[in-house]
């Protein structure tokens, strides 16, 4: 039976992996929250998707649960008021996320207080150096910042102690290894920072409780229903026996559960892997840290599902189609199956960086933290061109082969070139595709122009490097850090916006003067937006929307 409430769009949103620089992610979702939402309808979702990897499957996790606990208390209303009033059950969301943020950097030590009195400290005795003897100026500047010296000794203290509600230590500091290792080998250069993943669990559920399992009853976790307009959750887990990521789907039959977040955070050395029905893994950033092909694969096939059984009835017994039922086939290829996708893709590891962030070869601690945004930063700029090539690709095939299947109808009076050129049409369409399907059935050449959907739009949101940078970057939760990772996805989220509506407007040729407009209306309506749940963590992103607004461009 056909499926017939394909919606034409659906607006995706991606996490990556990156410790506590999840913490940008939450500013970044609290102003794509109100910028989305005052265009939106009440029978609308945010997002209808939301993917992530690592802290971006634990940030994702705590959103769409956050959807869903809302959803509960509506317990007296039909179902079609359900989908009628979709939007108000995100309301809150965004606070939420930054709730969880501020409860796992809540835990100021003396030390940190120390380190913030080292900081300011350091700071002044630089410049009044630097004031005095002016000559050692380049000397001085060579050494840390205050900034970059607090950060740094944050995270060893971190590192060594863990972090009360996300890690702690499996180790007796100060010695981290173990006291049997194969090797018997206790140098620094075998010491091993292995942590127990208990307090994030704790706290991760604290904040999104349906992930909660239990193996006895077997209760618990996230599933979401496309009929009933629910938002859908994806997260990725690399399969350590097979070395591929996995995707894990809240349209799938079996829940997420607290296991399958934990799973996808699970970095190597530093957490042990999680089992899940008998399969071992890692934190899927190792594999897939931008989980946009894994999106886009579970996409098609998921809309591919809704509707393959219309296409059964028009193959013979041996899944090959005939000319005769082309004409149907094709009809039924040209309707939309599959939404279109607007993605927005939040990046936590800078794939470029400015001149004067590039490590010179005697500086260890910046040249690890290149090589680490390197290895994790986004790579999907292929996987989205890919998709949109393939797209016209499948637009190129059906109107050849629409053009061939009309040009054989031309001369149907001539017998002969007739059949002969229906068997080779015939042969052409049904050749086996080389590849075969993920769960490894056959494709053909027919199948070519279907399942198509067209990448609309992409939204990269970049969180740069500032100049007090470190390695360990991704161990950092002092409340310091935290509360200005929020800042800087907020400012960058909105800049980056605003920027992307501009280029959108001028590919529709409008004017100046209209754009500025258009640009001005857009963002006091963000205004008006944010002042309607005005907490203390709204304030700053309108300050943010104002400085905008006096922009000249």
């Amino acid at each position: 039976m056909k499926y017939n409430n394909t919606p034409g769009l659906q607006r995706a949103l991606v996490f990556q992996g990156g410790g506590s620089l999840g913490a940008y992610e939450a500013g970044v979702f609290h102003v794509l929250y109100h910028w989305l939402k005052k265009d939106l309808s009440p029978h609308e979702n945010v997002f209808d998707i939301i993917a992530g990897t690592s802290i971006g499957a634990i940030n994702a996790s705590i959103i769409i649960n956050h959807y869903l606990e809302n959803k509960d208390k509506d317990t007296n209303i039909t179902q079609d008021e359900f989908l009628k009033n979709t939007l108000k059950y995100w309301e809150g969301s965004p606070e939420k996320l930054l709730n969880f943020w501020k409860k796992i950097s809540s835990h100021s030590t003396f030390y940190d207080v120390i380190l913030s009195w080292i900081k300011n400290s350091w700071d002044f005795n630089k410049d009044i150096t630097a004031q005095m003897f002016p000559y050692y100026k380049p000397f001085l500047d060579s050494f840390a910042s205050g900034e970059s010296l607090r950060r740094y000794y944050s995270t060893k203290k971190r590192i060594v102690n863990g972090e009360p509600d996300v890690f702690t230590p499996l180790f007796h500091p100060p010695f981290p290894t173990l006291l049997f290792n194969k090797f018997i080998d206790y140098s620094p250069s075998a010491w091993w920072y292995q942590y127990s993943n208990q307090p994030l669990k704790e706290v991760i559920v604290k904040f999104a409780s349906k992930l909660k399992y239990d193996y006895h009853h077997k209760d618990g976790g996230i599933r979401t229903n496309i009929d009933k307009n629910e938002p859908r959750f994806l997260l990725v887990a690399a399969n350590i026996k097979t070395a591929k990521p996995e995707t894990f789907d809240s349209y799938d039959t079996t829940d997420i559960t607290i296991n399958h977040v934990l799973a996808s955070a699970a970095i190597p050395i530093n957490y042990p892997y999680m089992e899940i029905n008998g399969n071992k893994y890692w934190d899927g950033g190792i594999l897939s840290n931008t989980p946009v092909r894994e999106l886009i694969s579970s996409h098609t096939t998921f809309w591919a599902k809704k509707y393959e059984g219309n296409l059964e009835s028009m193959l013979d017994s041996n899944d090959n189609l005939t000319f005769d039922n082309w004409e149907h086939y094709y009809k039924t290829q040209k309707e939309k199956h599959i939404p279109n996708l607007s993605l927005t893709i939040v990046n936590l590891h800078p794939a470029e960086e400015e001149e004067g962030h590039i490590p010179s070869p005697y500086d260890y601690d910046m040249t690890k933290d290149r090589e680490k945004d390197i290895r994790f930063h986004d790579k999907t700029d292929y996987d989205v061109k890919l998709a949109q090539d393939i797209s016209d690709y499948h637009d190129f095939v059906d109107l050849m082969t629409q053009l061939a299947n009309d040009a054989i109808k031309e001369i149907r009076d001539k017998n002969d070139v007739v059949n002969d050129l229906k068997q080779r049409f015939e042969e052409i369409v049904n050749i086996p595709q080389r590849t075969l399907t993920r769960d490894n059935q056959q494709r053909y050449l027919y199948d070519l122009i279907s399942k198509r959907f067209d990448i609309i739009d992409v939204l990269n949101i970049h969180r740069k490097d500032d100049e007090h940078t470190i390695s360990d970057k991704i161990f950092d939760f002092s409340s310091d850090s935290i509360l200005n990772l929020i800042k800087e996805g907020e400012k960058n989220a909105l800049e980056e916006i605003v920027i992307y509506e501009i280029k959108k407007q001028i590919k529709n040729d409008k004017k100046q003067i209209e754009l500025e407009e258009s640009i001005h209306i857009q963002l006091n309506r963000f205004i008006e937006d944010v002042k309607k749940a005005i907490t203390e963590d709204d304030e700053y992103i309108i300050r943010c929307a104002e400085i905008e607004l006096k922009k000249k461009r």
